[in-house]
């Protein structure tokens, strides 16, 4: 398994995830 940054563009959060492979995912609904 590796890390993959799932980042708002919207407030700019950002957590890290542990997804099948390396990747970056944008959301737009920040909590």
């Amino acid at each position: 398994m590796n890390n993959a940054i799932i980042t708002c563009p919207e407030c700019e959060f950002s957590k890290k995830e542990i997804m099948p492979s390396n990747q970056c995912i944008v959301f737009y609904e920040c909590e």
